[in-house]
């Protein structure tokens, strides 16, 4: 069968042949699939051997896709993508619903999914962790497994603070995804508590009488207490005097007048006090302040 290539070589086909050895070249398997060659000789007396035979399987060297993590209670926009925010409607009564796709393929076959949570510790869950609980549903403590999806809950943060689940998939033979990862934030809902209101000429607790002693010469002295971390942070405050027009204050307003009081025209703002003085009424007339409070939520 075999010729000389015209270069010393004896080939036929893809074959070759030199010195009591046959080569020749295959198209690679794919990954996870194997080559079997098996081989006998007959001599010129129809003699036999026995069969050689030799096997290689082509490593499996590809990764799982990335998981896709979903904060399921914040899955309100397209394509599932909430807005990061987790309002208590959202959340209900019942914790933080969590979803991690991944290739069920592999992970039913071997292998493992390596979750974490606000950074923690990793949790590793396999397949062989599910067992049935009598219902056809597979858990394994707080985790639920179905067709390729992880489920489970977490307790909800605390109003302003996240949750962040990141997820990465090994397979059987330890090749190991990208991350997947969600993050959403408690929405702040609790409003600040009513501001405290004080005509400080009239004292404290006051009989809602001013007197000219009281007054003196320099006006009405007025302060109203307020949440300062929410001030800071942002928002504003909203005052009426004697029910006129809203006079709305943020902190930003204020700047440092050079001896280190935060003031903006007739206001000082100190340590969650704001503090101003008004035109005494007259004798028989009086003055109403009111006050609220908007955080920067």
């Amino acid at each position: 069968d075999f010729t000389n290539d015209g270069s010393g070589n004896l080939t036929f086909g893809n074959y070759t042949y030199a010195n009591g050895v046959i080569s020749w070249t295959e198209t690679a398997p794919a990954e996870g699939d194997s080559i079997t060659v098996t081989a006998t000789q007959t001599d010129a007396d129809n003699n036999t051997s026995a069969q050689g035979s030799d096997t290689a399987t082509v490593a499996d060297e590809t990764a799982p896709n990335a998981p896709t993590v979903l904060i399921v209670d914040d899955s309100n926009g397209v394509n599932n993508q909430g807005d990061e925010l987790l309002t208590q409607a959202e959340i209900g009564n019942d914790g933080v619903q969590l979803q991690v796709t991944i290739d069920g393929t592999d992970f039913e076959a071997g292998g493992h999914v390596t979750l974490t949570i606000n950074g923690g510790a990793d949790i590793q869950l396999s397949f062989a962790d599910f067992t049935d609980d009598g219902s056809g549903n597979l858990t394994f403590g707080n985790y639920t497994y179905a067709n390729g999806v992880i489920s489970w809950t977490e307790t909800a943060p605390a109003e302003g603070e996240s949750i962040t689940v990141t997820a990465t998939q090994t397979d059987a033979d330890n090749n190991t995804s990208a991350q997947g990862s969600d993050t959403a934030t408690v929405a702040d809902e609790t409003a600040p508590n009513a501001p405290t209101v004080l005509i400080v000429d009239d004292g404290t607790p006051g009989d809602e009488l001013l007197t000219q002693a009281e007054i003196g010469n320099d006006g009405v002295q007025l302060q109203v207490t307020i949440n300062g971390t929410d001030f800071e942070a942002g928002g504003h405050v909203t005052l009426t005097i004697n029910g006129g027009a809203a006079i709305e204050l943020s902190f930003s307003d204020f700047t440092n007048d050079g001896s280190g009081n935060l003031t903006f025209g007739n206001y000082t703002y100190a340590n969650g006090v704001i503090s101003w003085t008004e035109t005494a009424p007259a004798e028989g007339d009086s003055i109403t302040v009111t006050a609220t409070q908007t955080d920067a939520d």
